[in-house]
């Protein structure tokens, strides 16, 4: 009771792994953490980071922060009709959307899967009811639903992760059109973005074509780093009063993590960074497609183009992060 069933899952993992290096005398390679390998954060990923100034000690809240126009700006939005609120990880940001749509009374949330898993946990817990569908994958692709449309017009928000979650595949293009409408007509949207690589977020483009739109971003997850990193939620500037208030209860001040992730992604060193990161990708994925050809009825998801590929097989979907 209570319990969380997915962190048990990792408990799980971990005696697997545990069991694999006793049978065979060395641990799995790379099992993952979400966090790179310590040789290649090491040799490619933690030298061309640098910051400008001194570690800060200030007391900083998102409502003070001096840089939310130029973050906004640097993930694609018109800054002068977007607002948003700071915190120091997507999993806070989630809980201060959810909050959001329960204070505004908008407890009936329909959730496109696969999502992260923490979303429909703070819906239970602060009384917001969801319910999930998820995106099928035909013909090598994901696609919504074929009754998607006419079942999210009977909820009052839909949340959507894009890429589609654990697979670095984007939305296609019909599918935003139909959630672009469905935005258009009265649903509010929410599109947790955390995984998407900067330059491929779609809050923005999706915002210009109206509707009350919600975003979630966090651009260092889209590179592999979890101790350094920020999130950001966009939304309407009418709606900032609310999210400041409630951040004093749900997420309290900034931490110095934070302040040097925005530090960090606005400057130049950021695209260093995830340049080295992708390339590195890149030679993993080559290695693992000369696996992948060496056995029949095995393939890579070719819909893949982040740091996470699926590797299909007749019966089964392995997710691999390289």
């Amino acid at each position: 009771m209570g319990e969380i069933r997915e962190l048990s899952l990792l408990k799980d993992l971990e005696d697997i792994a545990a069991r694999y290096e006793r049978d065979y005398g060395a641990p799995p390679l790379n099992l993952s953490t979400w966090d790179p390998s310590k040789e290649l954060g090491a040799r490619k990923l933690l030298g061309p980071v640098s910051l400008s100034q001194p570690l800060r000690v200030d007391y900083s809240f998102t409502y003070t922060a001096p840089r939310k126009l130029k973050l906004l700006s640097k993930l694609g939005f018109q800054s002068d009709n977007r607002d948003c609120l700071l915190s120091h990880s997507g999993s806070s940001a989630i809980v201060a959307m959810i909050n959001w749509l329960r204070i505004n009374g908008r407890k009936r949330l329909l959730i496109v899967g696969p999502r992260y898993f923490t979303v429909p946990h703070a819906c239970a817990a602060l009384g917001v009811t969801c319910s999930i569908t998820h995106f099928r994958r035909v013909h090598g692709s994901y696609t919504l639903p074929s009754d998607f449309a006419s079942v999210a017009r009977r909820f009052d928000a839909v949340w959507v992760t894009n890429p589609v979650y654990c697979t670095s595949a984007d939305i296609a293009a019909e599918d935003l059109r139909v959630l672009s409408g469905i935005a258009v007509e009265g649903p509010i949207l929410i599109l947790d973005e955390c995984l998407a690589e900067d330059g491929r977020q779609i809050g923005p483009q999706m915002q210009k074509a109206g509707g009350e739109i919600f975003s979630i971003h966090a651009p260092h997850k889209a590179i592999c780093v979890n101790g350094l990193k920020f999130a950001a939620l966009t939304y309407d500037p009418k709606w900032a009063s609310q999210f400041d208030s409630w951040s004093d209860v749900w997420l309290g001040c900034l931490p110095a993590s934070s302040e040097l992730a925005i530090e960090h992604y606005l400057s130049p060193n950021f695209e260093v960074y995830a340049d080295s990161f992708k390339a590195e990708c890149r030679q993993a994925f080559a290695a693992l497609a000369d696996i992948v050809q060496r056995y029949p009825g095995i393939e890579l998801d070719t819909q893949a183009s982040g740091y996470l590929v699926s590797v299909i097989g007749p019966h089964e979907v392995v997710r691999v992060q390289c």
